[in-house]
């Protein structure tokens, strides 16, 4: 189960992640879900940025296990928000 204000790090080998931030498995600290952060599913933002990557990375990179059906994520990675599917989430320790 998902926490907020916890940090994960992101499963997989993400080639949008590794791009931007130099691993594709970067830590990010979960904020809530995109329907809670932006008052309703990420695909409803008008000009969002982080709705607008996640729209073409997920039709990319979309996770094998879970993906569409898992919960969206909202969290920052670095300073700069991030969403991700739940089941792209592992537990970090000491997080």
């Amino acid at each position: 189960m998902i926490k907020k204000n916890k940090i994960y790090r992101i499963k997989g080998e993400s080639k949008y992640f590794k791009e931007k931030y130099g691993t594709s498995n970067p830590n990010i600290r979960i904020e809530d879900t995109d329907k809670k952060v932006f008052g309703g599913s990420w695909g409803n933002q008008q000009g969002n940025p982080a709705c607008m990557m996640f729209g073409i990375r997920s039709g990319m990179e979309n996770p094998k296990e879970g993906g569409m059906l898992s919960d969206v994520w909202y969290g920052k990675i670095q300073g700069l928000g991030e969403l991700v599917y739940g089941c792209e989430l592992e537990e970090v320790s000491n997080g």
